[in-house]
């Protein structure tokens, strides 16, 4: 049986009861009304206490019937809430879930650029992030002992091929944004930078800004252009925290990837 279908039963039999006993106890109040002298005032007032017990047995059934339930669907329902929420909380707190933004695209990365003692960024060309951030990137990189690591996706990869054909461009003018992105980057280097430039041959799903205490990863659409996309945000934690595979997935990234700078002198590659 359903819980619905107990709830009803256990209702009907409640008001069954409860009106076999509110018959009782008026037809005991009637009986010694009856025993009693007319126009007596113990009469009245049993008669008032008659009136008064029908009225608020009446009250009590219809409450019973009618609203009852739905107090305790309400009741039923907030508690779910509550459930869900502490689960939720639970879970978010075990894999290091510290945050969801709407739009990665107006999300602050000021911060996170200008003050990160190490940070590891991955794009796929990189061109749109870099020049919106131009600035903080030229700030961090002129501060000599913060470490940078960026990773591009190879301009000769083969998957550079579907990537261009997802957002709408070729593959020569994919490649050329992400040797300008590279360029852009070691245009703002001075003595004693410490930045890295890898190029990778993975197809990428993801856009990945990691610092040492967390891991903000922006997730791509499948089969087209990004627009609007979510940017999660990943503590530092316990061992089983999902950031650790976060680093974990990309030290292999940067392990198989091509070190592009500083391999090459500063010169060659600044005016290539």
């Amino acid at each position: 049986m359903s819980l619905e279908a107990v709830r009803k039963t256990y209702r009907l039999k409640y008001i069954i009861v409860f009106l076999s006993l509110v018959v009782i106890c008026l037809a005991l109040i009637v009986l010694v009304a009856i025993l009693l002298p007319a126009n007596s005032f113990g009469r009245d007032v049993a008669m008032t206490i008659v009136s008064s017990i029908m009225v608020a047995s009446i009250l009590a059934s219809i409450y019973e019937y009618f609203l009852r339930e739905d107090i305790m669907k309400m009741n039923d329902a907030s508690s779910d809430r509550v459930i869900e929420k502490i689960s939720v909380e639970n879970f978010s707190r075990d894999i290091g879930l510290s945050g969801v933004y709407s739009n990665a695209n107006s999300y602050d990365y000021s911060d996170f650029i200008t003050n990160s003692p190490s940070i590891t960024i991955v794009l796929n060309d990189g061109r749109t992030w870099v020049s919106n951030h131009e600035s903080d990137i030229e700030d961090r990189l002129k501060n000599i002992g913060l470490k940078t690591r960026v990773v591009l996706i190879n301009p000769d990869s083969p998957f550079l091929e579907s990537l261009a054909l997802k957002i709408g461009t070729n593959k020569p003018s994919l490649s050329e944004k992400i040797k300008e992105t590279t360029k852009t980057l070691i245009s703002h280097c001075e003595d004693g930078t410490e930045l890295m430039i890898y190029y990778h041959d993975f197809p990428t799903s993801f856009s990945l800004f990691m610092c040492e205490e967390s891991a903000r990863v922006v997730t791509y659409p499948i089969a087209r252009k990004a627009d609007k996309v979510p940017l999660v945000v990943f503590k530092k934690g316990d061992a089983g925290t999902y950031f650790y595979s976060i680093e974990r997935d990309i030290e292999t990234l940067i392990k198989s990837s091509k070190l592009i700078f500083p391999h090459a002198p500063l010169l060659d590659l600044a005016e290539e």
